[in-house]
């Protein structure tokens, strides 16, 4: 089975995303491809350039804007969510818990022998009861039940406007029968019959390590409830070890993992072949130490906050944070950048959460919107040449941000290290350029704008930008997936600043492109060469509604 393994990520506050990608169309009877370090452009020597060529279809027509108001709203047969962040990953073997409806997942702790989770000089926990209590309040609790803010699906349930429920059943402690010694050594000793070291390769073999367990002691027939889309996957497993991260304990773990290689938080694809329905493998899965559950309280009060994060790169969200650089495009103040707040919208978009407002450009327009935190409420403005109904597009999208509900905690007090979230109302505006490119072999990468996937068991796509991998990207790199619009016009974030209230647009406040252009790698131009000549005027913005007009 050929299969390509993900480039090694750096590290940036407390989570990143590791990933073994094989696109099914690289499945081959005879060769098998073991690539560490790389991306899947890597493999056939494509840059990180502009894709050759441009492939446009849209479903757009002047019945979505039937009675010519310049405006409609994207939902029922209008939907902007045709395909979600799931099914462009699953094109490269990467699955992901669906979005929406209901599931099941598995969590499972890890030990080591030097560090047990409960009895030892070095136990984190005084019984097994308070581990495991621990752990289903993390994913299962009741907001109230943390003592500080959100478990895993009280946060997800919010933030999904009720879209998005599951439970995360909590299995017994796997022993490693390693000290942490040696299960790091195993891991950065973990090599392909042709030397290189496969990233994140002994925690893979633990895994699957794992999943036998649990076949020998509950049966297929047990983990069949887990494979909830009969892939042959099942659809998460997030795994739970006994030490601290290498960074909260720099004189013990982070002696032996210097660089957090190994005890560290991560969410990674770990297939390197299909599976059975009937024998279900794993694949997806987060890998995080029990430290990150106190990593900003003490027990018996429960922190969720990497947990979420992690959980975001199960759904399929990417890092909005920058690596290796000071490019800091978002802005920082979102849960996939510093792990704070709630989502933005662009990724509640991608995932199928919100209902845009779509301004169509064929005549000026006034909304009003309630805050984002109420309803998802945002509104999109599309760029000139690639609009496909989708949220994989390039696009500004508008939102009434609010100090309260999911955001209210990280604005009053700040998480750990990190800076305080927005403490007034007023609207972000964010550049997305989500736009997607497609592989065919033998070495192709185009951009690929239709509202539907082709054939993705035979074809990959790709998000071409990106915030945090521009290395891998698959265009100009000076595109970003999202990007900050400075409502004061005065954050260099190229240069690291960092997001705050004076970000927010107000009322009175216009944007243009032109007056904003230090914003765009085109200038006044989109990223996709088109120009716009709107001027957007925040008539009123307050913390209960925001009235915009859109002037073209």
């Amino acid at each position: 089975v050929s299969f390509l393994q993900g480039k090694k990520e750096q590290l940036w506050y407390s989570a990143f995303v590791k990933k073994n990608l094989f696109p099914s169309f690289l499945i081959l009877p005879i060769v098998a491809i073991c690539l560490s370090a790389c991306t899947v452009a890597d493999l056939f020597g494509v840059k990180s350039s502009d894709p050759s060529s441009i492939s446009i279809e849209t479903n757009y027509s002047e019945d979505f804007d039937a009675k010519g108001i310049g405006y409609y709203q994207a939902k029922g047969d209008k939907s902007i969510t045709p395909f979600t962040y799931r099914d462009v990953n699953y094109s490269c073997g990467m699955d992901n818990i669906p979005s929406s409806g209901e599931s099941k997942l598995l969590c499972v702790p890890v030990e080591f022998t030097d560090y047990p989770f409960v009895g030892g000089s070095k136990s984190a926990y005084s019984s097994k009861e308070q581990l495991m209590s621990d752990l289903n309040i993390a994913f299962n609790g009741e907001p109230e039940d943390t003592g500080y803010w959100e478990s895993v699906s009280s946060f997800y349930s919010k933030s999904s406007y009720g879209k998005l429920s599951f439970t995360v059943d909590i299995l017994d402690i796997y022993q490693t029968n390693e000290t942490i010694s040696e299960f790091y050594q195993a891991d950065i000793n973990c090599r392909d019959e042709d030397g290189n070291r496969i990233d994140a390769g002994h925690v893979v073999e633990t895994l699957n390590a794992v999943v036998e367990s649990i076949r020998a002691e509950k049966g297929d027939s047990f983990l069949q409830q887990y494979d909830s889309d009969q892939d042959g996957w099942i659809d998460g497993i997030i795994m739970i070890y006994s030490c601290p991260d290498f960074r909260s304990d720099l004189s013990g773990v982070g002696k032996i993992d210097r660089s957090g290689n190994t005890f560290w938080a991560y969410a990674y694809w770990a297939a390197a072949e299909y599976g059975d329905i009937e024998v279900p493998i794993g694949n997806l899965f987060f890998w995080a130490s029990h430290s990150f559950l106190h990593e900003a309280v003490k027990k018996p009060k429960v922190d969720c906050h990497t947990f979420i994060h992690e959980f975001g790169h199960m759904l399929g969200l990417d890092d909005y944070y920058p690596n290796g650089t000071n490019w800091n495009a978002a802005g920082g103040l979102m849960m996939m950048d510093e792990n704070i707040l709630d989502h933005d919208m662009f990724s509640k978009t991608a995932l199928g959460w919100t209902e845009p407002f779509i301004v169509t450009g064929k005549k000026n327009v006034t909304l009003t919107i309630n805050p984002s935190q109420n309803n998802g409420d945002c509104i999109i403005l599309p760029a000139g040449k690639c609009w496909n109904q989708t949220a994989f597009s390039e696009y500004l999208i508008l939102d009434l941000y609010t100090p309260y509900g999911l955001n209210e905690k990280d604005s009053l007090v700040p998480y750990s290290n990190r800076s305080a979230g927005y403490t007034q109302a007023g609207i972000r505006i964010y550049h997305v350029d989500a736009r997607l490119v497609s592989y065919t072999p033998p070495s192709t990468w185009t951009y690929y704008l239709k509202d539907h996937l082709t054939n993705p068991k035979h074809i990959s796509y790709v998000v071409a930008a990106s915030n945090c991998y521009k290395d891998s990207s698959r265009c100009d790199d000076s595109f970003s997936l999202l990007a900050m619009v400075d409502a004061a016009n005065e954050k260099n974030f190229r240069r690291g600043a960092m997001a705050d209230n004076d970000s927010l647009f107000q009322t009175g406040d216009t944007f243009t492109f032109q007056k904003y252009r230090s914003y765009f790698p085109n200038g006044d131009k989109w990223n996709d060469g088109s120009s716009s000549s709107v001027s957007i005027t925040f008539d009123s913005v307050s913390a209960t509604s925001a009235t915009i007009s859109f002037s073209f």
